[in-house]
């Protein structure tokens, strides 16, 4: 620029001193100047007139205005439109666990100290050796007690012997309302789909604000799942264990959809639990029809895979029924849902499974399930022992809490301890094992410890009154 003139957006060049008008330059005649011997007032340029650095500057300015009224735009759906605010929620903590995940981590739960795995990896007999128990505390009564209501399904009156029927060879239910799942939110999905069946319309985030206040819970029960239901009024369900395929086709052959809590590997190493929603059935192509609020809805399952997967909750199953329709669903069900009936045949089941294979962790884990229902806690802890010998995936016992309830039961306090330790370790936000610590921690003596992890079970989770309750003591 020559001394003593101004150029910039302007057409013409100035000086500062005579306010005379420069001549432009031969090689710009395209531009319109008006001549005149007076002073002509500056002509604006055209955008596409400026200099290529204004041009750019002032494109990085219009696009930052435009980010900001975006991302503003953006904030405000995602903060006052709950669809898109679960969807955010969700791909953010998806993010996380996938980062998580590729993090260094045990691929199974630890195994136990060496006096406590003497278990046989055969079975001689239909029963595993008892162990010497020692007596009873009034810790281990409570225990017992608690485990007994968590699986134990109240039966109002002696249930009759059910009369055989001939199942259709197909039955489909038809999909209620799907609801694809937040995150950890399989089972609130899976029971909004079922409710859904009989009119009523909670979602799984209504639903999860009750059972599980803090996102990142890991687990939701059946117990749970029964709890909620009957909470609604009107309704009622029937939960049961160790069965086969053949109550499930006859629950659905009479038109109960039934929620069932399966294994679930979604790729190697990733192994967790899962509700699904079963609506059908068809003999001709061996297969379930799943309501499955991960992959979509009617999803086919074969049914040996289903089995595979199913066998690692021992079987359990939850219906949920109308008041009016319970006193029928128990009749259909007959003996299989007596609490002793139902875990005296899961039992046996179980140790045939594991006679046929004494390598079958999930065998010997669900025997120790149905021996700590029928008040066998030392057996239980044994076939628990043999179970953790042949490596557990580690997510396991963020769903099952039986090894926690026998090994308090029979005494081994710091087993117990340790075990939640290795769980917490992988994960923070599990309350269970939070409440197995404190009840092992009060028993050796360290009341102060007891309390801590009782006051965060119920920081992660205010509706789990039987830390309240414990808290209170």
């Amino acid at each position: 620029m020559p001394n003593g003139t101004i150029s910039g957006l302007f057409g013409s060049e100035w000086t500062r001193h005579t306010g005379t008008r420069c001549m432009p330059d031969e090689r710009k005649e395209t531009r319109t100047v008006m001549s005149s011997t007076k002073h002509d007032p500056p002509r604006l340029l055209g955008v596409n007139e400026w200099p290529s650095h204004q041009r750019s500057w002032v494109s990085l300015q219009v696009l930052a205005v435009l980010s900001v009224i975006g991302f503003i735009l953006v904030l405000n759906i995602v903060l006052f439109v709950p669809a898109a605010r679960n969807e955010a929620e969700y791909v953010w903590l998806r993010a996380q666990s996938a980062i998580k995940r590729r993090l260094p981590h045990p691929q199974y739960l630890p195994t136990p100290a060496a006096t406590h795995s003497a278990q046989p990896t055969s079975v001689p007999s239909t029963v595993v050796p008892r162990l010497p128990t020692p007596g009873p505390t009034v810790l281990a009564q409570r225990v017992a007690r608690q485990s007994a209501a968590a699986l134990l399904p109240a039966t109002a009156t002696p249930m009759p012997t059910p009369t055989a029927t001939t199942l259709p060879d197909a039955v489909q239910l038809g999909s209620s309302r799907h609801e694809a799942q937040g995150w950890n939110n399989c089972g609130p999905a899976t029971l909004a789909m079922a409710l859904h069946y009989d009119g009523i319309d909670d979602d799984q985030y209504t639903i999860a604000a009750v059972l599980k206040p803090d996102k990142n819970d890991k687990n939701v029960s059946p117990r749970e799942l029964a709890q909620y239901a009957k909470s609604l009024g009107g309704m009622e369900t029937v939960m049961g264990y160790g069965t086969d395929i053949e109550v499930l086709k006859l629950l659905l052959s009479n038109g109960y959809p039934v929620i069932v809590e399966t294994w679930f590997i979604p790729e190697p190493g990733d192994e967790m639990g899962h509700y699904r929603l079963l609506s059908g059935y068809d003999d001709g192509a061996e297969q379930f029809t799943a309501q499955d609020a991960y992959h979509g809805p009617d999803q086919a399952m074969d049914y040996r895979q289903f089995d595979r997967m199913w066998k690692v909750f021992n079987r359990v199953y939850v219906v949920v029924t109308e008041v009016g329709r319970v006193n029928e669903l128990r009749a259909l069900l007959g003996q299989r849902i007596d609490p002793w009936q139902m875990h005296t045949a899961a039992l046996d089941a179980a140790l045939s499974d594991v006679a046929a294979d004494p390598e079958d962790r999930y065998a010997w884990f669900n025997a120790g399930t149905n021996y700590l229902a029928l008040g066998r806690p030392a057996e239980a802890a044994a076939a628990y022992d043999q179970a953790r010998t042949l490596s557990l995936p580690w997510r396991v016992l963020w769903y099952q809490f039986g090894p926690f309830e026998a090994y308090l039961q029979v005494g081994r306090y710091q087993d117990t301890i340790e075990l939640a330790n290795a769980n917490l370790k992988n994960a923070r936000t599990l309350e269970e094992s939070y409440y197995y610590r404190a009840l092992a921690r009060r028993a050796l003596g360290d009341e102060a410890g007891a309390r801590a992890d009782l006051e965060i079970a119920l920081r992660y989770n205010p509706n789990d009154t039987r830390a309240a309750e414990a808290l209170d003591e």
